[in-house]
Parts: structure tokens; C-alpha cells; sequence
């Protein structure tokens, strides 16, 4: 991972666990403080026998250390009606410290050691339940300093090109448009806030959305993006949340973490992934991590051009998970553990092994209820299911599902991005009204106006309205990008963004 001009990537785990033990025993978070402690885990938020409600300055001002708190996750309804008597519910999470991504400290054998911790907590009793409502979240962060508003703006339209193949990793219910508020809307896709914010409008394909996102000139303005249109206010208030407050923190992409409106607030810095659904398998979690982080690393330092010309090629349907997650550097062992036919390395990460935690011996008194929920896990981590399929189906990525266009892609798009990008007189500097973050006023133009110009096009080309001109002079086939390159240079060239003396046009 390149790190000259950039701080070293950081990170932070949350794990998510509802809780099945005899009322008899020991309370969970208790018993996982003291076992933690043993294990030379630095913890807080167990001293008392509760779950600790901590302050950001409580846990610490580098969060050095571990910490258990109460969540809301927990049981199902299949799960309420076996639940066995004399057994206490409780949801628990674990957040870990700071980490620094790479080999600067041994991260991956810390994890270890909290999981377990669990697996040994389980043994003794207490059983720690992974449903639909548990999720595995990660933050990412970097040493010293929040990520700028032009790296917040290329995470969100990252993750909203390729939320198709991201979606590829997830179980079922993780990916699914919320249809009821109390459980589906702590990690709503990126595709369902584009198609409901309060600026949302009919009939909109991906290049508009990324020009949407790209049109924000200040992070108030990117939280904005997640404010849900009217037709939500009464939904929102039956859960208790206010519909004139931006559902950052409910996006599977979650960027709230960045920006404070209060200059005394105290900021985490962090974009907090919270698609994956809960696990304690240690695969899963180191995998995970390597992606997201890659996914920010990229975003951060990827050259502008390439990263708009990358992004273009969201539509394609034959564009697939491995060879997303090759181009951004993710490790070849974690891309054949999500795309094992892309890849031929062994999955295994040094002592690692693959299944997660040894499984306990049950009492009998909670057998029902743990094949219930583990029936119900299954359902949602089955890939190949018609739930599943059908999900997807149903949603709604920006684009058709049958478009490629790898050639026109290559031959075309790439090319005139870059040439555009070579012309352009990026030297003049604006600064956004929180006079925080300066970004050349030259390529914020450029990349509104390619996704202008590819919106139309992509809409044209879908309805079949394209001038026979226009698909001559693409010269690769029937699907064109940006038409003659001279649409889009004439386009520039009438904002003073395009050298006149240019060749290309």
C-alpha cells in the first residue's frame, strides 16, 4: 500500500452478539470483561457488571483500548417464540482499539485472542447469537488527520458504482432495500438513498448519481445526501427518528464520522463500513478489513483521471468482483476467498483457520434455539437461493443488467478522460464555505461535466436514440460512451476548462 504523501491507514473493528445465558450465571458483558483482562486484552466498560454507556473521552483519547457496550441487536421472531425459560437476552458489542493496518503491529493475533475469548465464554454457558440484526462493522481511518471532503466524495461514488459487485460478499438481508424501519435501516445500500433523498429525482441512471455526489461542495452538504424525501416522515417517527435528520449513520457507507457542524465536537475521522453482517469467523473479519481499507486507500490516492475513467466502467454487467478487487491492490488470498475461479492462492492467513469458533456443547434447554438461528443463518448467507437472486433482482443499480463495454471502455473512454485531464488548467483553487478543504475548481468541472455527458449517453443508448453519427464515431460498436470525443470537448470548451489549441477535438 503506497504511503509516501499519505499517514498510514488506521482502523477499528465492532463485533455485535446478542447474548442466551442462565439468569443463574454470570451477566455476559461481565464475564467477557474479566476473561478479556486475563487474556491481556486492554478492556473497558465491564468494571461495573454492566454494559458501560462510555464517553468518547472514557474510552480513551487514541482509543487504546477494547471496550463493551450495550447494542440493539436482538432475537428474531422464530427466535422469541423458542427462547428458553430462565435464560436471560442481552446485546453486546465489542469495539476494539486503533489498529495500524499492515505489519506495524500484530492485529490479526489480538482478534484472535478476543474471539477466543468468546469461544471460551460459550464453552462455560452463554451462548452468543449471530441473527439479522447483528452486524460486523469496520471504521477506517488515518493517523493524525480526517480524510478530506474530495476523499469522502470518492468513497461514496466508489461504493455507489460498484455496489452490484460489493453486494457479492454480503448476506441476503444485508444488501435488501429496507422495507421495515426497526431492523433493515442501520446499513441501507448507497442505491436506495439515491433513488429517496429529498433531491432524488425520476429516472436517473449511475452517472447521475455520481454527479450528484460530485455536485456537493462541502461535507454539510454530503450529509445531505442521506436526508429521506417526505413521503418517509411518518415511518421515520413511528422509530422514534426525527425525518429532518440525515440517516448518515444508516448507510452501509457511513461518513458522518468526517465532519462536525460543531467546532468543539470531538471527530472520530473514520468512514465506518457497516454492510457485513455479524460474525466471529476470523477469516471473515480479516478479509473484510483488507477490502475496505483497500477500497479507502484507493479512493485517497488513486490519480483523478484513472479514477473517474475506473468508475465509468460501473455499468458493465461482465465486470466482476475478483477483477474489482485486483485493481484496487486487495491481497490475492482475499480475492480468492471471495472470487476463489479469479484467483489460485491458498486462503489461509499464517495460523489462521477457516470455519470460525469451535461450537460448544448445548445444554439441552437451548437445542431449539440454536437450530432455529442457525437455520435462519443459513438462509441468509445461501448465495445461490431464489430469495437471493430475486433480491437483487430487484434492486436497482443505475444501469441495465446486460450492458458491456470493456472495449468501448478502453478504446474510448479511458483515453479522452485522460487527454481532458492533460488539457485542463487545474491551478485555480476554490475553498468550500467552512473554509476547511481546497479542491481545484478545474477538476471538480471535469468530472461533473463527464458525468453529464455519459448520463445522456447512457440514456440515449438504452432507448435506442443515438445518432448513426454517433455510433461511427466510436468505431468499437453499438454501445457509445461519450459519442464523438468532440461533444464532450466542445462541452468544456465553452466553460474554459478545455485548451483551445488541442488536437484531440
Amino acid at each position: 500500500m503506497p504511503d509516501h504523501d499519505h499517514p498510514p491507514i488506521t482502523f477499528g473493528i465492532e463485533l455485535e452478539l446478542v447474548a442466551v445465558w442462565n439468569d443463574a450465571q454470570c451477566e455476559p458483558w461481565q464475564a467477557l470483561y474479566y476473561a478479556l483482562l486475563g487474556a491481556n486484552i486492554p478492556i473497558i466498560g465491564g468494571e461495573a457488571g454492566r454494559v458501560a454507556d462510555l464517553t468518547l473521552a472514557e474510552h480513551g483519547k487514541e482509543y487504546t483500548h477494547w471496550r463493551i457496550s450495550q447494542d440493539c441487536a436482538v432475537e428474531s421472531v422464530a427466535e422469541k417464540a423458542t427462547w428458553p425459560g430462565g435464560f436471560g437476552c442481552e446485546s453486546v458489542e465489542l469495539s476494539s482499539r486503533k489498529f495500524y493496518f499492515g505489519d506495524r503491529e500484530d492485529w490479526r493475533g489480538e482478534v484472535q485472542r478476543v474471539l477466543d475469548v468468546v469461544a471460551k465464554i460459550e464453552n462455560a454457558g452463554c451462548r452468543f447469537l449471530l441473527n439479522k440484526s447483528a452486524g460486523f462493522h469496520v471504521h477506517v481511518g488515518q493517523q493524525g488527520s480526517s480524510f478530506s471532503l474530495r476523499t469522502a466524495k470518492n468513497v461514496l461514488q466508489f461504493c455507489t458504482a460498484f455496489e452490484r459487485l460489493l453486494d457479492g460478499i454480503h448476506a441476503t438481508n444485508r444488501i435488501l432495500y429496507p422495507s421495515e424501519f426497526e431492523f433493515d435501516h442501520w446499513h441501507i445500500p448507497l442505491s436506495w438513498f439515491h433513488q429517496h433523498n429529498h433531491t432524488a429525482l425520476p429516472n436517473t441512471n449511475l452517472y447521475d448519481w455520481l454527479r450528484a455526489i460530485e455536485d456537493m461542495k462541502t461535507f454539510a452538504e454530503l450529509k445531505k445526501f442521506f436526508l429521506l424525501d417526505e413521503t418517509f416522515v411518518e415511518e421515520l417517527d413511528t422509530y422514534g427518528a426525527r425525518a429532518d435528520w440525515p440517516m448518515t449513520h444508516n448507510s452501509a457507507v457511513n461518513i458522518e464520522n468526517l465532519h462536525s457542524g460543531h467546532p468543539e465536537e470531538r471527530i472520530k475521522g473514520t468512514v465506518e463500513f457497516r454492510q457485513h453482517a455479524g460474525t466471529v469467523d476470523m477469516l471473515a473479519i480479516v478479509h473484510w478489513v483488507e477490502v475496505v481499507v483497500r477500497i479507502v486507500d484507493f479512493c485517497r490516492t488513486e490519480d483523478p483521471a484513472n479514477f473517474v475513467a475506473f468508475l465509468a466502467l460501473g455499468i458493465d454487467s461482465s465486470f466482476e468482483l475478483g477483477e474489482l478487487l485486483d485493481a484496487i491492490d486487495v491481497e490475492a488470498r482475499t480475492v480468492q476467498f471471495y472470487a476463489p475461479s479469479t484467483a489460485g492462492t491458498d486462503t489461509t492467513i499464517g495460523f489462521l483457520n477457516h470455519g470460525g469458533l469451535a461450537r460448544p456443547d448445548y445444554t439441552e434447554d437451548v437445542d431449539e434455539l440454536m437450530e432455529v438461528n442457525e437455520r435462519e443463518q443459513n438462509m441468509r448467507l445461501d448465495r445461490t437461493s431464489a430469495f437471493r437472486n430475486a433480491t437483487i433482482a430487484e434492486k436497482n443499480y443505475g444501469y441495465g443488467p446486460h450492458l458491456i463495454i470493456r472495449d468501448q471502455h478502453r478504446d474510448v473512454v479511458e483515453p479522452a478522460i485522460t487527454r481532458i485531464y492533460d488539457q485542463i488548467d487545474n491551478s485555480v483553487e476554490w475553498k468550500n464555505v467552512d473554509d476547511e478543504v481546497m479542491i481545484g475548481e478545474g477538476e471538480w468541472w471535469i468530472r461533473r461535466c463527464v458525468w453529464v455527458r455519459l448520463s445522456g449517453v447512457l440514456r440515449a443508448s438504452e432507448q435506442g436514440l443515438l445518432e448513426e453519427e454517433e455510433v461511427r464515431g466510436a468505431e468499437t460498436g453499438p454501445v457509445v460512451w461519450i459519442g464523438r470525443e468532440g461533444v464532450l470537448v466542445r462541452e468544456l470548451e465553452e466553460m474554459g476548462l478545455y485548451g483551445h489549441e488541442s488536437r484531440y477535438d
